[in-house]
């Protein structure tokens, strides 16, 4: 799984680079934030713009981030419909996850956690 880590006001910003999010990639992604974890960051804006495909495995390791932080993460989707809304909005996961439009936007968010 290709990222993009950087630190804005407080959060750590991960971008996910591929456009998938699948069986192949979640454990990339579940070791790689696990290190950013162990390593102090707690407050997490995951950015998914450019994700074009979301399944069960990537959902997890999306769940599995926000059981190691605790609950602060946020996640970025721009509006509008597309096949990564569609599973976030179909698995009700946009009830358990604070989503937001902007990466401005979501690093407030977690700012106030």
């Amino acid at each position: 799984m290709n990222l993009d880590i950087s630190t804005q006001d407080g959060a750590t910003v991960v971008t996910l680079l591929d456009r998938r999010l699948d069986a192949e990639g979640a454990p990339g992604l579940r070791s790689q934030i696990g290190a950013l974890v162990d390593g102090g960051a707690r407050r997490l804006v995951m950015d998914l713009s450019r994700l074009r495909f979301l399944d069960s495995s990537g959902l997890g390791a999306l769940v599995s981030t926000l059981r190691r932080t605790g609950g602060a993460v946020a996640l970025v989707l721009p509006p509008g419909e597309n096949a990564v809304t569609d599973v976030i909005r179909i698995t009700r996961m946009h009830r358990v996850f604070d989503i937001y439009p902007t990466v401005a936007e979501a690093i407030k968010r977690v700012a106030d956690v």
